[in-house]
Protein backbone atom coordinates (compact mmCIF):
# COMPACT_ATOMS: atom_id res chain seq x y z
CA UNK A 1 0.00 0.00 0.00
CA UNK A 2 1.61 4.01 -0.90
CA UNK A 3 1.35 6.66 1.60
CA UNK A 4 -1.91 7.62 2.20
CA UNK A 5 -3.76 10.97 3.46
CA UNK A 6 -7.06 11.52 5.35
CA UNK A 7 -8.57 14.77 5.37
CA UNK A 8 -11.43 15.20 8.27
CA UNK A 9 -13.95 17.82 8.18
CA UNK A 10 -14.78 17.73 11.85
CA UNK A 11 -18.45 18.27 13.54
CA UNK A 12 -19.97 20.75 15.57
CA UNK A 13 -21.36 20.37 18.72
CA UNK A 14 -24.05 23.22 18.14
CA UNK A 15 -24.75 23.41 14.39
CA UNK A 16 -27.06 26.55 13.52
CA UNK A 17 -28.82 25.61 10.07
CA UNK A 18 -31.61 23.11 10.20
CA UNK A 19 -29.16 20.76 7.52
CA UNK A 20 -26.44 20.95 10.59
CA UNK A 21 -24.46 22.93 8.53
CA UNK A 22 -23.42 20.85 6.30
CA UNK A 23 -21.78 22.39 3.38
CA UNK A 24 -19.70 21.39 0.35
CA UNK A 25 -16.36 21.37 2.20
CA UNK A 26 -14.16 23.06 -0.10
CA UNK A 27 -11.12 23.85 1.85
CA UNK A 28 -10.10 20.14 2.11
CA UNK A 29 -11.19 19.42 -1.32
CA UNK A 30 -8.70 21.73 -2.23
CA UNK A 31 -6.01 20.41 -0.31
CA UNK A 32 -6.65 17.37 -1.97
CA UNK A 33 -6.80 17.72 -5.36
CA UNK A 34 -3.09 19.98 -5.08
CA UNK A 35 -1.48 17.14 -3.33
CA UNK A 36 -2.76 14.60 -6.05
CA UNK A 37 -1.72 17.62 -8.75
CA UNK A 38 2.07 17.65 -7.27
CA UNK A 39 2.64 14.50 -5.24
CA UNK A 40 0.85 11.66 -7.70
CA UNK A 41 1.98 8.72 -5.69
CA UNK A 42 0.17 9.86 -2.36
CA UNK A 43 -3.29 8.35 -2.25
CA UNK A 44 -5.85 10.49 -0.27
CA UNK A 45 -8.94 9.76 1.21
CA UNK A 46 -12.28 12.15 2.84
CA UNK A 47 -14.74 11.91 5.39
CA UNK A 48 -17.14 14.18 6.36
CA UNK A 49 -18.49 14.17 10.09
CA UNK A 50 -20.59 16.78 9.84
CA UNK A 51 -22.55 14.98 6.82
CA UNK A 52 -22.40 11.88 8.90
CA UNK A 53 -23.97 13.56 11.97
CA UNK A 54 -26.70 15.20 9.95
CA UNK A 55 -27.70 11.61 8.67
CA UNK A 56 -27.35 10.09 12.25
CA UNK A 57 -24.64 7.30 11.45
CA UNK A 58 -22.42 6.76 13.98
CA UNK A 59 -18.57 7.39 12.89
CA UNK A 60 -15.98 4.58 13.90
CA UNK A 61 -12.42 6.72 13.92
CA UNK A 62 -10.60 3.49 14.72
CA UNK A 63 -11.25 2.06 11.16
CA UNK A 64 -11.44 4.80 9.50
CA UNK A 65 -8.19 6.07 10.32
CA UNK A 66 -6.22 2.55 10.32
CA UNK A 67 -5.16 2.86 6.70
CA UNK A 68 -3.86 6.75 6.71
CA UNK A 69 -0.18 7.33 7.50
CA UNK A 70 -1.51 11.50 7.77
CA UNK A 71 -4.49 12.52 9.18
CA UNK A 72 -5.76 16.18 8.72
CA UNK A 73 -8.01 18.13 10.41
CA UNK A 74 -8.77 21.48 12.01
CA UNK A 75 -11.16 24.32 10.56
CA UNK A 76 -12.99 27.21 12.46
CA UNK A 77 -13.41 27.53 16.08
CA UNK A 78 -16.36 25.87 16.59
CA UNK A 79 -14.13 23.01 14.78
CA UNK A 80 -11.47 22.62 16.98
CA UNK A 81 -12.96 20.74 19.60
CA UNK A 82 -14.11 17.59 17.39
CA UNK A 83 -10.75 18.13 15.78
CA UNK A 84 -9.08 17.66 18.66
CA UNK A 85 -10.85 14.09 19.54
CA UNK A 86 -9.87 13.03 15.39
CA UNK A 87 -6.39 14.16 16.32
CA UNK A 88 -6.58 12.15 19.47
CA UNK A 89 -7.63 8.77 17.93
CA UNK A 90 -4.83 9.06 15.17
CA UNK A 91 -2.41 9.77 17.78
CA UNK A 92 -3.68 6.15 19.49
CA UNK A 93 -3.01 4.66 15.63
CA UNK A 94 0.44 6.61 15.85
CA UNK A 95 -0.56 8.38 12.41
CA UNK A 96 1.48 11.81 11.68
CA UNK A 97 -0.99 14.95 12.33
CA UNK A 98 -1.52 17.90 10.74
CA UNK A 99 -3.73 21.05 11.64
CA UNK A 100 -5.04 23.65 9.04
CA UNK A 101 -7.74 26.05 8.56
CA UNK A 102 -8.45 30.18 10.41
CA UNK A 103 -8.43 28.92 13.74
CA UNK A 104 -5.00 26.97 13.72
CA UNK A 105 -3.48 29.63 11.63
CA UNK A 106 -4.18 31.92 14.20
CA UNK A 107 -3.35 29.81 17.08
CA UNK A 108 -0.45 26.98 16.20
CA UNK A 109 0.90 26.64 19.99
CA UNK A 110 -2.67 25.69 21.12
CA UNK A 111 -2.80 22.88 18.87
CA UNK A 112 0.74 21.47 19.19
CA UNK A 113 0.79 22.12 22.99
CA UNK A 114 -2.48 19.25 22.82
CA UNK A 115 0.38 16.76 22.16
CA UNK A 116 -2.10 15.70 19.77
CA UNK A 117 -0.94 17.71 16.53
CA UNK A 118 2.36 16.91 14.85
CA UNK A 119 2.76 20.27 12.72
CA UNK A 120 0.14 23.00 11.73
CA UNK A 121 0.02 24.46 8.46
CA UNK A 122 -0.55 28.19 8.46
CA UNK A 123 -2.77 30.49 6.21
CA UNK A 124 -3.48 29.44 2.75
CA UNK A 125 -2.49 25.87 2.69
CA UNK A 126 -2.30 23.66 -0.20
CA UNK A 127 1.77 24.66 -1.45
CA UNK A 128 2.45 23.66 2.43
CA UNK A 129 0.57 21.27 2.88
CA UNK A 130 1.85 19.42 -0.06
CA UNK A 131 5.36 19.93 0.29
CA UNK A 132 5.30 18.53 4.09
CA UNK A 133 3.17 15.55 3.15
CA UNK A 134 5.80 15.13 0.24
CA UNK A 135 8.59 15.48 2.53
CA UNK A 136 6.91 13.07 4.96
CA UNK A 137 6.45 10.64 2.11
CA UNK A 138 10.15 10.36 1.18
CA UNK A 139 11.40 10.40 5.38
CA UNK A 140 13.06 13.42 4.94
CA UNK A 141 13.17 16.52 7.03
CA UNK A 142 9.57 18.28 7.18
CA UNK A 143 10.97 21.15 9.27
CA UNK A 144 12.01 22.86 6.69
CA UNK A 145 9.11 23.56 4.91
CA UNK A 146 7.95 27.08 4.56
CA UNK A 147 4.17 28.20 6.20
CA UNK A 148 4.24 25.47 9.29
CA UNK A 149 4.60 25.61 12.59
CA UNK A 150 5.73 23.18 14.95
CA UNK A 151 7.49 22.07 18.74
CA UNK A 152 11.34 21.54 18.99
CA UNK A 153 11.74 20.54 22.17
CA UNK A 154 8.80 21.95 23.81
CA UNK A 155 9.46 25.35 22.27
CA UNK A 156 6.85 26.89 19.04
CA UNK A 157 8.82 27.21 15.74
CA UNK A 158 7.02 29.50 13.17
CA UNK A 159 8.64 28.69 9.49
CA UNK A 160 8.31 32.03 7.66
CA UNK A 161 4.75 32.76 5.79
CA UNK A 162 4.58 31.34 1.97
CA UNK A 163 3.32 34.52 -0.73
CA UNK A 164 -0.29 33.90 -1.69
CA UNK A 165 -0.53 31.18 -4.07
CA UNK A 166 -1.17 31.92 -7.65
CA UNK A 167 -4.47 31.15 -8.24
CA UNK A 168 -3.91 30.97 -12.07
CA UNK A 169 -2.31 27.10 -10.85
CA UNK A 170 -5.04 25.91 -8.46
CA UNK A 171 -6.78 23.12 -9.97
CA UNK A 172 -10.32 22.60 -9.02
CA UNK A 173 -11.33 21.05 -5.86
CA UNK A 174 -11.34 17.02 -5.65
CA UNK A 175 -15.17 16.76 -6.03
CA UNK A 176 -15.05 13.04 -7.00
CA UNK A 177 -13.62 12.36 -3.71
CA UNK A 178 -17.19 13.56 -2.29
CA UNK A 179 -20.57 12.53 -2.28
CA UNK A 180 -22.01 15.74 -4.37
CA UNK A 181 -25.07 14.29 -5.19
CA UNK A 182 -25.86 14.32 -1.56
CA UNK A 183 -25.01 17.45 -1.03
CA UNK A 184 -27.11 18.82 -3.50
CA UNK A 185 -29.59 17.16 -1.78
CA UNK A 186 -29.20 19.57 1.48
CA UNK A 187 -27.06 21.98 1.13
CA UNK A 188 -26.01 25.14 -1.96
CA UNK A 189 -23.24 24.67 -4.09
CA UNK A 190 -19.99 26.70 -2.61
CA UNK A 191 -17.51 28.61 -4.93
CA UNK A 192 -15.13 30.44 -4.56
CA UNK A 193 -14.35 32.79 -7.33
CA UNK A 194 -11.45 34.98 -5.51
CA UNK A 195 -9.40 35.03 -2.51
CA UNK A 196 -8.93 37.78 0.23
CA UNK A 197 -9.81 40.66 1.62
CA UNK A 198 -8.61 43.86 2.21
CA UNK A 199 -10.18 45.10 4.75
CA UNK A 200 -9.68 45.25 8.64
CA UNK A 201 -12.53 44.80 10.29
CA UNK A 202 -11.63 44.45 13.75
CA UNK A 203 -13.64 41.21 14.88
CA UNK A 204 -12.52 39.49 11.88
CA UNK A 205 -9.78 36.92 11.22
CA UNK A 206 -10.40 36.10 7.81
CA UNK A 207 -8.65 39.55 6.20
CA UNK A 208 -5.54 38.00 8.54
CA UNK A 209 -5.88 34.08 7.25
CA UNK A 210 -5.49 35.45 3.40
CA UNK A 211 -2.33 38.20 4.42
CA UNK A 212 -4.86 41.09 3.78
CA UNK A 213 -4.47 40.25 -0.08
CA UNK A 214 -7.00 39.99 -3.01
CA UNK A 215 -6.33 37.20 -5.88
CA UNK A 216 -9.22 36.60 -8.62
CA UNK A 217 -9.36 33.03 -10.30
CA UNK A 218 -9.51 33.08 -13.82
CA UNK A 219 -13.20 33.22 -15.18
CA UNK A 220 -13.27 30.30 -17.60
CA UNK A 221 -12.34 28.11 -14.53
CA UNK A 222 -14.75 29.52 -12.38
CA UNK A 223 -17.60 29.02 -15.18
CA UNK A 224 -16.31 25.32 -15.29
CA UNK A 225 -16.35 24.64 -11.84
CA UNK A 226 -20.52 26.57 -12.19
CA UNK A 227 -21.15 24.08 -14.48
CA UNK A 228 -19.98 21.01 -13.03
CA UNK A 229 -21.62 22.35 -9.71
CA UNK A 230 -24.85 22.02 -12.43
CA UNK A 231 -24.64 18.90 -13.16
CA UNK A 232 -24.15 17.32 -9.56
CA UNK A 233 -28.01 19.03 -9.23
CA UNK A 234 -27.07 22.07 -7.26
CA UNK A 235 -29.51 24.63 -7.91
CA UNK A 236 -27.98 27.58 -6.24
CA UNK A 237 -24.32 28.13 -5.78
CA UNK A 238 -22.52 30.92 -2.96
CA UNK A 239 -19.96 32.44 -4.04
CA UNK A 240 -17.87 32.06 -0.75
CA UNK A 241 -15.56 35.37 -2.04
CA UNK A 242 -15.55 37.89 0.92
CA UNK A 243 -16.83 40.27 -1.67
CA UNK A 244 -17.99 39.47 -4.94
CA UNK A 245 -17.29 43.14 -5.99
CA UNK A 246 -14.00 44.09 -4.83
CA UNK A 247 -12.63 44.20 -7.91
CA UNK A 248 -15.41 46.11 -10.45
CA UNK A 249 -13.62 45.73 -13.25
CA UNK A 250 -13.03 41.71 -12.53
CA UNK A 251 -16.68 41.72 -11.44
CA UNK A 252 -17.69 42.91 -14.47
CA UNK A 253 -16.12 40.61 -17.02
CA UNK A 254 -17.04 37.35 -14.30
CA UNK A 255 -20.45 38.14 -14.03
CA UNK A 256 -21.03 38.95 -17.65
CA UNK A 257 -19.48 35.76 -18.01
CA UNK A 258 -21.95 33.88 -16.13
CA UNK A 259 -24.82 35.74 -17.64
CA UNK A 260 -23.78 34.56 -21.21
CA UNK A 261 -22.98 30.87 -20.08
CA UNK A 262 -26.65 30.41 -19.23
CA UNK A 263 -26.21 27.89 -16.62
CA UNK A 264 -29.46 28.49 -14.96
CA UNK A 265 -28.55 28.51 -11.49
CA UNK A 266 -29.66 30.76 -8.64
CA UNK A 267 -26.27 32.99 -7.00
CA UNK A 268 -25.78 34.07 -3.64
CA UNK A 269 -22.62 35.84 -2.66
CA UNK A 270 -21.73 38.58 -0.69
CA UNK A 271 -20.57 42.23 -1.04
CA UNK A 272 -19.86 45.31 0.83
CA UNK A 273 -22.80 47.84 0.49
CA UNK A 274 -20.56 50.97 -1.17
CA UNK A 275 -19.28 48.75 -3.78
CA UNK A 276 -23.11 48.72 -5.34
CA UNK A 277 -24.29 50.72 -7.90
CA UNK A 278 -27.19 50.57 -10.34
CA UNK A 279 -25.20 49.11 -13.16
CA UNK A 280 -23.45 46.72 -11.01
CA UNK A 281 -26.34 45.26 -9.69
CA UNK A 282 -28.45 45.24 -13.04
CA UNK A 283 -25.80 42.91 -14.25
CA UNK A 284 -26.06 40.82 -10.94
CA UNK A 285 -29.54 40.36 -11.10
CA UNK A 286 -29.42 39.41 -14.97
CA UNK A 287 -26.56 36.76 -14.21
CA UNK A 288 -28.51 35.12 -11.99
CA UNK A 289 -27.87 36.77 -8.68
CA UNK A 290 -30.82 36.61 -6.43
CA UNK A 291 -29.32 37.39 -2.85
CA UNK A 292 -26.65 39.64 -1.77
CA UNK A 293 -25.09 38.77 1.70
CA UNK A 294 -24.30 41.64 3.65
CA UNK A 295 -22.12 42.55 6.79
CA UNK A 296 -23.81 45.55 8.64
CA UNK A 297 -23.35 44.68 11.59
CA UNK A 298 -24.05 48.01 13.38
CA UNK A 299 -26.16 51.22 12.41
CA UNK A 300 -24.37 53.12 15.71
CA UNK A 301 -22.00 55.65 14.08
CA UNK A 302 -19.95 55.23 16.89
CA UNK A 303 -19.49 51.09 16.24
CA UNK A 304 -19.31 51.55 12.64
CA UNK A 305 -16.18 53.77 13.14
CA UNK A 306 -14.53 51.18 16.17
CA UNK A 307 -15.23 48.18 13.90
CA UNK A 308 -13.14 49.75 11.25
CA UNK A 309 -15.83 48.77 8.50
CA UNK A 310 -15.71 51.96 6.78
CA UNK A 311 -19.29 52.11 6.05
CA UNK A 312 -21.61 55.58 7.05
CA UNK A 313 -24.88 55.16 8.03
CA UNK A 314 -26.48 56.54 4.35
CA UNK A 315 -24.15 54.22 2.82
CA UNK A 316 -26.09 51.12 5.08
CA UNK A 317 -29.85 52.81 4.16
CA UNK A 318 -29.38 53.92 0.94
CA UNK A 319 -27.81 50.73 -0.73
CA UNK A 320 -30.05 48.55 0.93
CA UNK A 321 -32.91 49.85 -0.51
CA UNK A 322 -30.94 50.07 -4.30
CA UNK A 323 -30.87 46.18 -3.57
CA UNK A 324 -34.24 45.55 -3.22
CA UNK A 325 -35.22 47.97 -6.52
CA UNK A 326 -33.15 45.80 -8.36
CA UNK A 327 -35.21 42.72 -7.64
CA UNK A 328 -32.48 41.20 -5.71
CA UNK A 329 -32.88 40.08 -2.21
CA UNK A 330 -30.63 40.90 0.76
CA UNK A 331 -29.09 39.13 3.80
CA UNK A 332 -28.23 41.58 6.01
CA UNK A 333 -25.68 40.43 9.21
CA UNK A 334 -26.43 42.48 12.34
CA UNK A 335 -23.80 41.91 15.68
CA UNK A 336 -25.04 42.63 18.87
CA UNK A 337 -23.28 43.63 21.78
CA UNK A 338 -20.44 45.70 20.10
CA UNK A 339 -17.74 46.99 22.44
CA UNK A 340 -18.89 50.25 24.03
CA UNK A 341 -22.40 49.33 22.97
CA UNK A 342 -24.61 51.06 25.52
CA UNK A 343 -28.68 49.85 25.65
CA UNK A 344 -29.94 52.62 23.71
CA UNK A 345 -27.40 51.85 20.92
CA UNK A 346 -28.82 48.29 21.36
CA UNK A 347 -32.39 49.69 20.89
CA UNK A 348 -31.63 51.81 17.51
CA UNK A 349 -30.06 48.56 15.73
CA UNK A 350 -33.36 46.50 16.97
CA UNK A 351 -35.94 49.15 15.70
CA UNK A 352 -33.69 49.40 12.51
CA UNK A 353 -33.72 45.84 12.09
CA UNK A 354 -37.27 44.90 12.77
CA UNK A 355 -38.35 47.98 10.54
CA UNK A 356 -36.26 46.59 7.43
CA UNK A 357 -36.72 42.62 8.57
CA UNK A 358 -40.19 42.98 7.51
CA UNK A 359 -39.35 42.91 3.98
CA UNK A 360 -40.40 39.70 2.47
CA UNK A 361 -37.31 39.84 0.18
CA UNK A 362 -35.03 40.06 3.59
CA UNK A 363 -33.35 37.16 5.39
CA UNK A 364 -31.93 38.96 8.49
CA UNK A 365 -29.23 37.00 10.16
CA UNK A 366 -28.52 38.35 13.58
CA UNK A 367 -25.06 36.94 15.08
CA UNK A 368 -23.44 38.04 18.84
CA UNK A 369 -19.92 39.73 19.37
CA UNK A 370 -17.41 36.99 19.56
CA UNK A 371 -13.57 37.15 20.51
CA UNK A 372 -12.05 34.57 18.63
CA UNK A 373 -8.92 33.50 20.48
CA UNK A 374 -5.85 34.51 17.99
CA UNK A 375 -7.61 37.95 17.28
CA UNK A 376 -7.18 41.69 18.98
CA UNK A 377 -10.73 41.23 20.15
CA UNK A 378 -9.85 38.16 22.63
CA UNK A 379 -6.21 39.22 23.67
CA UNK A 380 -7.80 42.85 24.85
CA UNK A 381 -11.06 42.05 25.87
CA UNK A 382 -10.76 42.94 29.62
CA UNK A 383 -9.03 46.25 28.70
CA UNK A 384 -11.36 46.75 26.31
CA UNK A 385 -14.38 46.06 28.48
CA UNK A 386 -15.35 42.93 27.16
CA UNK A 387 -16.78 40.02 29.54
CA UNK A 388 -15.81 36.77 28.57
CA UNK A 389 -18.16 34.53 29.42
CA UNK A 390 -16.51 31.03 28.37
CA UNK A 391 -13.92 29.54 27.02
CA UNK A 392 -16.03 26.93 25.11
CA UNK A 393 -15.35 26.90 21.69
CA UNK A 394 -18.00 25.06 20.50
CA UNK A 395 -19.96 28.13 21.46
CA UNK A 396 -17.78 30.53 19.24
CA UNK A 397 -20.67 29.94 16.49
CA UNK A 398 -21.32 33.80 16.51
CA UNK A 399 -25.09 32.50 17.19
CA UNK A 400 -24.22 32.13 20.66
CA UNK A 401 -23.07 34.69 23.51
CA UNK A 402 -20.10 34.10 25.01
CA UNK A 403 -19.48 37.81 25.97
CA UNK A 404 -20.59 41.26 26.19
CA UNK A 405 -19.73 44.66 26.58
CA UNK A 406 -19.67 45.85 30.13
CA UNK A 407 -21.35 49.18 29.00
CA UNK A 408 -24.68 47.41 28.74
CA UNK A 409 -24.45 47.06 32.06
CA UNK A 410 -25.05 44.07 34.88
CA UNK A 411 -28.28 42.88 32.64
CA UNK A 412 -26.48 42.95 29.52
CA UNK A 413 -26.89 39.33 28.97
CA UNK A 414 -30.31 39.48 29.55
CA UNK A 415 -30.94 42.42 27.27
CA UNK A 416 -29.16 41.33 24.59
CA UNK A 417 -30.50 37.33 24.40
CA UNK A 418 -34.39 39.18 24.71
CA UNK A 419 -33.98 41.19 22.03
CA UNK A 420 -32.32 38.44 19.47
CA UNK A 421 -35.34 36.07 20.71
CA UNK A 422 -38.07 38.82 20.14
CA UNK A 423 -36.42 40.32 16.65
CA UNK A 424 -36.06 36.07 15.37
CA UNK A 425 -39.78 35.74 16.60
CA UNK A 426 -41.09 38.70 14.98
CA UNK A 427 -39.52 38.59 11.84
CA UNK A 428 -39.92 34.38 11.55
CA UNK A 429 -36.40 34.10 11.02
CA UNK A 430 -35.88 31.67 13.79
CA UNK A 431 -34.59 29.43 11.35
CA UNK A 432 -31.71 31.35 10.65
CA UNK A 433 -31.61 32.52 14.34
CA UNK A 434 -32.28 29.77 16.37
CA UNK A 435 -33.20 30.14 20.46
CA UNK A 436 -30.45 29.98 22.94
CA UNK A 437 -30.89 26.94 25.17
CA UNK A 438 -32.27 28.12 28.66
CA UNK A 439 -29.49 25.79 30.47
CA UNK A 440 -27.02 27.50 28.48
CA UNK A 441 -28.31 30.88 29.53
CA UNK A 442 -28.37 29.72 33.72
CA UNK A 443 -24.35 28.39 33.67
CA UNK A 444 -22.94 31.70 31.83
CA UNK A 445 -25.03 33.84 33.73
CA UNK A 446 -23.99 32.01 36.94
CA UNK A 447 -20.05 32.35 35.92
CA UNK A 448 -20.33 35.93 35.20
CA UNK A 449 -22.00 36.22 38.89
CA UNK A 450 -19.06 34.88 40.44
Amino acid sequence: MGFSVLLAKPAVKYPVSPNGDVGVPLGLLYLASYVRQHNPSTEVEFRDYRLQKSKGIERNLKTDLQCADVVGAGGSTTEIPDSIEIFRAAKQQGKITIAGGIFPSTNPEYLLKTGLVDYVVRGEGEEAFSELVAALQQGKDAKHVDGISYLDNGALVNNPKRRGLDLQRLPLPAYDLAPMKEYAKIATGSIYSARGCSMSCDFCTVSKHWQNSYRPRPVASVIKEMRMLADYGFERIHFKDESMLHHQERARELFGAIRDAGIGVKIKGKARLDELDDDILALLQSAGVDMIHVGIESISRRSLVDMHKGLTISDIRGNLEKILQHGIGVNPVFMFSWLGETPEDLRMNAAFIEDFGRNPHVVTYMSFITPHPGTTLHTDAARKGLVVMTDDLDRYSHKQPVAFPASLGANGLELIVSTYHQLAKTLGMEHVNPPIEPNYLEQIKLRVAA
